[in-house]
């Protein structure tokens, strides 16, 4: 297992780190539920992901948002669709459209609420 936001191996200090940290949107909704290294987790603390991290580690988000969605789909499907991407079909569009809404929560909480930033 990776970290999300490094890329590096996670061996005994696996934190589960909210994307859009709970303390600004109690949210535990699956899609919002990453594997992080403690460390890494704790420097970003209640930041919120900048776009150019989210763009860097779009493939690793992804990649554990498929994961998810395969053991637990439709849980997965209802809150991801809810939270940032309204009603979809499920066809090849259907991640990167998710991507997009968690890049435009991401932006209007920084840009817009004066949210600080993490740049990983």
């Amino acid at each position: 297992m990776k970290c999300v936001w490094s890329g590096k191996e996670i061996k005994q200090d696996l934190n589960i780190d909210h994307i859009i940290p709970y303390s600004l949107w109690q949210n535990n909704d699956l899609w919002n539920l990453l594997p992080s290294k403690s460390a890494i987790n704790g420097k970003k603390s209640d930041k919120i992901p900048h776009i150019t991290l989210l763009d860097k580690r779009k493939q690793e988000i992804i990649a554990y948002w498929q994961l998810i969605h395969k053991h637990k789909a439709q849980v997965f499907k209802n809150e991801i669709s809810h939270a940032l991407c309204g009603t979809l079909s499920e066809d090849e569009d259907f991640y990167e459209q998710c991507f997009e809404g968690l890049k435009v929560k991401c932006n209007f909480l920084v840009e817009h609420q004066g949210y600080e930033s993490y740049f990983g």
